[in-house]
C-alpha cells in the first residue's frame, strides 16, 4: 500500500528537478517554473496525480504506486489531454485500461463553471480514445469512482454521483482487440443507490461508500428556520454505509446505519456553488462542499465516527468541532478560536482511540 509519507518523499524528489524545463536542469529558474501536481484520486494501491505542463501547455494524469517486491516508488504516465486543464477528480479501473475523469472550465469570472466527465481507453496505440460521459455540461460537481473487484476482467463497475442529486451503479463492458481493451458498448446503468442525498465518501480501501441523507420528517421545520435567517440548522439525518466488495450486489450494513440531529450551515441547504473546493488532499471521492467538512474513522474494534468541522463565520468567530461517536450514540462538541490565524482540524485513529489534530493549535 501507498503510504502518505511515500507519496510526500516523491514530490520531494519532483521539486529538485524539472525534467519539463527548457535547460532540463534542476536550476532554480527551472524550479519556479515548476510545473503544478495534485492528487485527484485514490485506488486500493495507488493515487492519481494530475500535472500541467505549462511548457506544453498540457495536462497530464499519471499513477503513483508502490512496488512491494522492493519497496519502491512507480511513477507512470496515464493520460495526456491535448490542452491545459483543471481535472477535479479521477479513477482508474482494477485492470489498470479504462481511466475516468472531471474536468471544470469557467467560461466568464462572474458565472457558474462547468463539469465534464469523460471516461478514456489507455491501450489505444494511436492515441487514448476519450468518450464524454454524463451528457451536458452543468455546474453540478459530478465525479466516476471506478469499484475494484476481481469478479470480471471483462466488466468494470463504477458509481456516478452528481452532487446532493444522485449516486447510480454502472457497468462497462470492454473486450480486448488485437491486444487493446476497447470499450464495447455505453455504460449499462444498474440501478439508483441513492437519491437527494447530503454527503458521501468512498473508501478505496474498504470499497464502502459513506453517505448521509436529510430525514423527510423535519423537511418544514427547516425550511422555516432558514426564512428566519438562522446561520446553521439542527437537521435529523440517516448516516448510512454499502458495501462494495461485490459490485454486483452492494450490501447494506445495517450496523453501519445511524440516525442522529446533524448541525449544518444553511449554505450547503441551499446548495450555493461558490463553497465548492477541491481539496489537494483527499483520502477518495468526497462530496467538495467547504461548508460540510465530515470524515469517517474506523476504530479497531469494529467502532466507527464521524468527524465534523464548522468553519468560523460572521456570527462564530471559531471553528466548530464536533464528534459523533456513533457506535456509543455519543457527541461531543467543542469549539478552536481563531487567534490570528485560521485552523484546520485533521481526524485519524490509534487502535481504538479516536484522534483529533489541530496544526498550530495547544
Amino acid at each position: 500500500m501507498l503510504r502518505f509519507d511515500d507519496l510526500y518523499r516523491l514530490f520531494g524528489r519532483i521539486n529538485e528537478s524539472s525534467p519539463n524545463s527548457p535547460d532540463g536542469t534542476g536550476s532554480n529558474e527551472s524550479k519556479r517554473r515548476q510545473p503544478p501536481i495534485y492528487i485527484v484520486g485514490r485506488e486500493k494501491n495507488l493515487f492519481l496525480i494530475a500535472r500541467d505542463d505549462k511548457y506544453k501547455k498540457k495536462t497530464c494524469i499519471e499513477k503513483v504506486e508502490t512496488n512491494p517486491n522492493n519497496n519502491t516508488i512507480e511513477r507512470s504516465q496515464l493520460y495526456v489531454h491535448e490542452f491545459l486543464m483543471k481535472c477535479v477528480c479521477a479513477s482508474l479501473n482494477a485492470e489498470k485500461n479504462i481511466l475516468a475523469f472531471t474536468t471544470y472550465r469557467k467560461k466568464k469570472e462572474d458565472q457558474d463553471g462547468l463539469y465534464e466527465s469523460y471516461l478514456v481507453e489507455l491501450e489505444d496505440t494511436i492515441g487514448p480514445n476519450r468518450f464524454l460521459f454524463s451528457g451536458a455540461a452543468d455546474a453540478t460537481y459530478r465525479s466516476i469512482q471506478f469499484i475494484h473487484d476481481t469478479y470480471s476482467k471483462n466488466t468494470s463497475s463504477f458509481f456516478f454521483s452528481k452532487d446532493k442529486e444522485r449516486i447510480e451503479l454502472y457497468n462497462i463492458e470492454t473486450k480486448k482487440q488485437k491486444n487493446v481493451t476497447k470499450i464495447q458498448s455505453q455504460p449499462e446503468k444498474q440501478f439508483n443507490l441513492v437519491k437527494s442525498y447530503l454527503w458521501m465518501e468512498w473508501d478505496p480501501i474498504s470499497s464502502l461508500l459513506y453517505f448521509i441523507t436529510i430525514s423527510d420528517q423535519n423537511e418544514t421545520e427547516v425550511q422555516n428556520k432558514i426564512a428566519q435567517g438562522a446561520k446553521t440548522v439542527d437537521v435529523l439525518c440517516e448516516f448510512k454505509c454499502r458495501s462494495f466488495v461485490d459490485p454486483r450486489k452492494p450490501i447494506r450494513l445495517s450496523n453501519f446505519e445511524f440516525t442522529l440531529t446533524i448541525t449544518i450551515p444553511v449554505e450547503s441547504l441551499l446548495n450555493r456553488k461558490d463553497h465548492y473546493e477541491h481539496y489537494p488532499w483527499r483520502n477518495g471521492h468526497c462530496s467538495p462542499d467547504t461548508t460540510l467538512l465530515f470524515k469517517v474513522i474506523r476504530l479497531s474494534n469494529n467502532g466507527i465516527c464521524l468527524c465534523q468541522q464548522i468553519p468560523p463565520s460572521q456570527q462564530t468567530p471559531s471553528t466548530t468541532v464536533i464528534l459523533y461517536i456513533l457506535h456509543h450514540h455519543a457527541k461531543f462538541t467543542f469549539n478552536v478560536p481563531e487567534n490570528h490565524c485560521k485552523h484546520r482540524a485533521f481526524f485519524s485513529s490509534l487502535y481504538d482511540y479516536l484522534m483529533v489534530y489541530i496544526p498550530g493549535y495547544c
